[in-house]
């Protein structure tokens, strides 16, 4: 339907005019295709209520297939990294009781079948079958070039999305109401825009406040206390879990080099942290004891890298070993909260947080120019 600003759609949900809420792959893909994130669990909150989770069969399969192709990423990169180890470090492991511990025998369909199978089983969500669409609707819209399909040659990569979006809408249809559809793709913006049952919006986190206003307060009173400096708890358990994160944090350590080298992450320390200018709380789950609610912060971290340096043998090719060293850079990141509070009144002196999860989404680290010998006279060849 027709663009509803937020107020149209708090006021829509006020009247219990949605029948379900719907998320599509690139809302699962911003959140690394992670099940468990706090804020894709916070879709369990409805099923205890009167709006349905409705999940395409296409998005479910487009999920799926996402985790699994990540899962062998790993596995590969895993494999090859312990075969490296291996041949750096010179010695024989049991290749049978890692492959076990580390699952790197296993299917990795089957691992995101288990993943997408639990995640629909702790939000109580349904499938909504792909063969629902009206096939004769779908041919009309492609050959018309109505939304999703667009006038380029790309229109045949669109027909997941029009199946989905068709079979949504037929189930909105018959449950004579709305449907709230999160994503970030155009071809579903468009779509439901010239629908009579979908509604879309870009963000999770901002659609689950639509329905946690009750929350609010409870939040804004939290980050008043937090910012007047009377959460220290709350800044203890925000200390703690940033450690947990960034201790087991796997990054890939680069930088720019006279000669070549292989860098390996040894961790990161947080150093401070602080709420992000004109951040505030995004409720996006409430209960009669509990709001939870979700705010970005700014992070001071530094990493800390070893890289070995190797140089190639002009006559046999073979790779020398020059030296290893170690470095660390510090870096300002953008981490996500997600803060479980108890309900607060005005009085508290202080909240009560039952718990904090934190998000760190870093891949790679640059530690700038690197080099095999750095405390050596720099005008001495080495190499």
């Amino acid at each position: 339907m027709p663009h509803l600003d937020p107020e149209q759609i708090k006021d829509h949900i006020a009247k219990n005019q949605f029948l379900a809420i719907t998320v599509d792959t690139s809302i699962v893909d911003k959140f690394g295709s992670n099940l468990d994130h706090k804020i894709i669990k916070a879709l369990d909150q409805f099923q205890h209520g009167t709006i349905k989770v409705l999940i395409s069969e296409i998005v479910e399969k487009e999920i799926k297939s996402h985790i699994a192709s990540s899962a062998e990423i790993t596995r590969k990169a895993v494999n090859k990294s312990l075969q490296d180890h291996a041949k750096r470090w010179q010695f024989e492991f049991d290749n049978e009781k890692i492959e076990k511990e580390l699952s790197l025998n296993s299917d990795p369909k089957e691992t995101a079948n288990l993943q997408f199978d639990k995640f629909l089983s702790s939000v109580k969500g349904e499938i909504v079958p792909a063969l629902n669409a009206s096939t004769n609707d779908l041919i009309k819209r492609y050959f018309e070039n109505k939304p999703p399909f667009e006038e380029n040659a790309k229109k045949k990569n669109e027909f997941p999305d029009a199946f989905a979006l068709l079979s949504l809408e037929s189930a909105a249809k018959n449950g004579k109401n709305l449907i709230l559809c999160i994503s970030s793709d155009q071809g579903w913006k468009k779509f439901c825009d010239s629908s009579d049952f979908l509604v879309c919006i870009d963000d999770l986190e901002l659609a689950l406040s639509y329905f946690n206003e009750s929350g609010r307060k409870t939040a804004d009173h939290i980050l008043a206390l937090w910012q007047a400096g009377n959460a220290k708890e709350l800044d203890a358990m925000i200390e703690r879990e940033f450690e947990n994160q960034l201790e087991g944090l796997y990054f890939l350590a680069d930088g720019t080099a006279p000669v070549g080298f292989e860098g390996n992450s040894e961790g990161a320390v947080l150093e401070t942290f602080s709420i992000m200018e004109g951040g505030g709380p995004v409720v996006i789950e409430t209960s009669k004891d509990q709001v939870v609610f979700t705010i970005t912060v700014n992070a001071t971290v530094r990493f800390f890298a070893s890289f070995d340096f190797y140089a190639t043998d002009s006559f046999d090719r073979d790779e020398v070993h020059l030296s290893s060293q170690f470095y660390e850079t510090k870096q300002n990141i953008d981490a996500g909260l997600a803060i479980t509070v108890l309900r607060e009144t005005d009085e508290d002196p202080e909240p009560e947080v039952s718990d904090v999860e934190v998000y760190i989404d870093v891949s790679e680290v640059n530690f700038g120019f690197i080099e095999p010998f750095p405390h050596e006279d720099p005008t001495h060849e080495k190499y």
